[in-house]
């Protein structure tokens, strides 16, 4: 018995050539590892939160490193937030009121560094009704 084989048929753009496969690949694997090699711009976060009840709150904005805190209530307490990066502290107050614009603090941290930050009220300079922390990057 005699097995035929069938050849099938293919235009000139869809015909296999040898090596060709291969050197796609190859140069597929010279792109990507080009691309791993020129860094890539830190990704812009920002997140929030507020204290129980929200008559405090803070904004976390990666892009610049700045942290704004809002006081929320008409209470005459004012709002103060904590902030953490690369085992250094920092605060953050408002002291100016409700009716007043939040307080935007400036910060120079280094791109994608991991920040910790919460926020409380502010009475007689004592920091009262704090919210959780909430982690974050620069």
């Amino acid at each position: 018995m005699r097995i035929r084989r069938v050849e099938h048929s293919r235009t000139p753009a869809t015909r296999r050539r040898p090596g060709k496969s291969l050197a796609m690949l190859g140069a597929a694997a010279a792109l990507t590892l080009a691309g791993a090699l020129v860094e890539a711009p830190a990704a812009s976060a920002s997140s929030s939160l507020c204290n129980p009840g929200c008559s405090a709150a803070a904004d976390f904005k990666s892009l610049g490193e700045k942290l704004v805190v809002h006081d929320y209530d008409s209470d005459g307490k004012g709002a103060i937030a904590y902030l953490y990066n690369n085992y250094q502290s920092y605060i953050c107050k408002n002291t100016k009121g409700y009716d007043a614009p939040p307080v935007t603090c400036d910060y120079e941290f280094k791109e994608g560094s991991p920040v910790s930050y919460q926020v409380c009220n502010l009475v007689d300079g004592v920091a009262v009704n704090c919210s959780g922390w909430l982690d974050d990057k620069a």
